[in-house]
């Protein structure tokens, strides 16, 4: 059975295809969360031209955000990552904004080896990223774009030890390709 977009989501994906840098043959996966809620989540994938990553991306139901992640990983467990974001602003009511870390609970990810904690961006961080506003309004709704970045244990401590910028200037010494 296809997955039927709602109008919103239509428009976020017809959005992104026009500033993302996406390769032939955009797919969608529907899948539910481990718990008590019995929601669904969409997301879709497609391979980025002239890489070997892909940029995956939430089309959200609960909440107004779009967290975009760039992977070269399987992009399944980058969906089920992006979906416990959009499940955390949909439990709390609160909305993510630019800087904020979220921890990943290890069974959270589905993934033997999850990251420590996701990073939310500004997308112009990444140059595949550019041309996608942090904030536009879309069918009515104000809707907010991040890119989400995973983060090491390490890599958090200097975060909140000495700050974002601290954070930013270790990525740059290290090469860390996000």
């Amino acid at each position: 059975m296809a997955m039927k977009l709602t109008p919103y989501q239509a428009k976020i994906l017809e959005f992104l295809f026009g500033c993302l840098p996406m390769g032939e043959g955009v797919d969608t996966l529907d899948f539910a969360l481990k718990g008590d809620f019995r929601g669904r989540y969409f997301a879709a994938h497609a391979p980025l031209k002239d890489s070997d990553a892909s940029v995956v991306f939430n089309l959200p139901i609960y909440s107004e955000s779009v967290f975009i992640g760039l992977s070269r990983s399987d992009p399944k467990h980058t969906s089920l990552l992006l979906a416990n974001l959009e499940d955390y602003e949909r439990e709390s009511g609160l909305r993510f904004k630019s800087g904020d870390v979220a921890k990943i609970p290890a069974r959270a990810s589905g993934n033997a080896d999850p990251p420590f904690a996701l990073l939310l961006m500004k997308t112009a961080v990444a140059s595949e990223c550019a041309n996608v506003p942090g904030h536009i309004r879309i069918a009515g709704k104000d809707t907010s774009f991040f890119l989400v970045v995973p983060i090491s244990e390490g890599e958090d401590r200097i975060r909140a030890e000495s700050g974002h910028g601290a954070l930013m200037e270790a990525f740059e010494g290290t090469n860390k390709d996000i």
